[in-house]
């Protein structure tokens, strides 16, 4: 699962990264093998869709935010919410 989804653009050393508009979680996105302008899957990290982990219904905050990963020309990828809208991305410094 793919969670860095472009470079920064004035700044090779920075990422966007994209978080759920919900709770503000980080997105995962599945889109194996999609070309430009295709789409994949896009869920929140806290979905029980998104890990093998079992959660504890009465002690884990799950979220079910679910969405659209489109591939774009240029290879990037944006993920957008089920009724088109943008979700809101996080500014991630690169180890160096």
């Amino acid at each position: 699962m793919n969670r860095i989804i472009r470079a920064y653009d004035s700044d090779p050393n920075y990422d966007l990264v994209p978080l759920c508009p919900q709770c503000r979680a980080r997105i995962y996105w599945r889109g194996y093998g999609i070309g430009p302008g295709e789409a994949g899957t896009a869920t929140c990290s806290r979905s029980p869709k998104s890990t093998q982990i079992m959660f504890d219904p009465e002690t884990a905050y799950m979220c079910t935010w679910e969405g659209i990963a489109k591939r774009n020309d240029d290879g990037t990828v944006t993920v957008y919410g089920h009724d088109g809208s943008r979700v809101p991305y996080r500014i991630i410094k690169r180890g160096l």
